[in-house]
């Protein structure tokens, strides 16, 4: 997800080098963890069983159709692979009509939730993200069937439950934040997703501004759609200094270590994301100051993508290295 929306950025930036290497490399990774699933869910159904009815691990799941939204963004923004991006749409929209129904129906026939520290994260956020996924993909790919209403139709749709999903679920999250409390050691990286659904969700609407005129309903929805996707971009622009000077703290006061750890990786997505749709936001609204601030966040972007692969590569090879020493 990640590596896949930093290559549409880079794209938007006009570094097609960039852009084209970072894809490539997403739809590697896409490859490799989607069999390492396949085989989890042959292997260890229980595992993902038990994984699907802990409320703290099932938001997961929505990073399943949320990357395949992203590489099917990225088939058909940077490499132009149109056939490929439609039926991508087709597969993401299959995964998120399950992954959801299953998740919320187990979070909600589960056990009792404990509070703090074990409350909902960032991570539930996830859940706003697939689903605005669809809409940004859908959106990209309508014009390349016959009959483009449907697909911005279930754009659409994506998008207004997407929005949904954020608002109440962002309420949640500052509740944790603010009046239950969360230690600094649980004051993760998945966090950063707070920000990065509110600028998927301003991609979305941006997409289907720009995009959606061949839906009546979008049509008639536009200034609805321009509200609320400033909404979401100033939601998205709210978060960062915020988020920003809670890492401080986290390491600077607390004095949490700051080691390499794969949730790292929930802090490239947002930012990426949030070069996107500023891009994309200032192609909507005409304004031209966006574009300056969508490139300066890209660099910043590529360098926390750079600074994660890095702590990634390294990781895999002290773990080489434990495996191939002598008992």
């Amino acid at each position: 997800m990640a590596t896949g929306i930093v290559a549409v950025a880079a794209e938007q930036t006009g570094l097609a080098a960039i852009a084209g290497g970072l894809a490539a490399i997403g739809a590697m990774a896409y490859a490799a963890l989607g069999s390492l699933l396949a085989v989890r869910l042959v292997r260890h159904r229980r595992r993902v069983a038990a994984d699907l009815a802990d409320p703290m691990l099932a938001p997961g799941f929505f990073t399943v159709a949320a990357a395949t939204a992203v590489l099917g963004a990225d088939f058909t923004i940077v490499v132009g692979w149109q056939p490929a991006a439609v039926a991508l749409w087709f597969v993401a929209l299959a995964i998120w009509l399950v992954s959801t129904y299953a998740v919320f129906f187990f979070a909600i026939v589960g056990g009792p939730r404990a509070s703090g520290d074990a409350g909902p994260g960032g991570a539930w956020l996830l859940a706003c993200v697939a689903t605005q996924g669809i809409a940004v993909l859908g959106t990209a790919v309508a014009a390349f069937f016959a009959d483009p209403g449907p697909a911005i139709g279930v754009s659409l749709g994506a998008f207004m439950l997407g929005a949904l999903l954020y608002l109440a679920l962002i309420t949640l999250v500052l509740q944790r934040l603010v009046f239950l409390g969360v230690s600094a050691k649980a004051l993760t990286p998945p966090y950063w997703i707070s920000m990065g659904a509110a600028a998927i969700s301003t991609l979305a609407g941006a997409s289907l501004i720009l995009d959606g005129g061949a839906s009546p309903a979008a049509a008639a929805l536009l200034p609805f759609l321009e509200g609320l996707t400033l909404l979401f971009w100033t939601a998205g622009t709210w978060w960062i200094p915020l988020l920003a000077a809670l890492a401080v703290w986290r390491h600077l006061v607390r004095h949490e270590p700051l080691v390499y750890d794969v949730q790292l990786w929930s802090m490239v997505f947002p930012l990426g994301m949030y070069s996107a749709a500023t891009r994309r936001l200032s192609e909507a609204t005409a304004l031209p100051l966006l574009a300056v601030v969508a490139q300066a966040f890209f660099w910043i972007a590529l360098l926390s993508w750079a600074w994660a692969a890095a702590g990634t590569l390294s990781a895999a090879a002290r773990a080489r290295r434990g495996r191939q020493r002598p008992a």
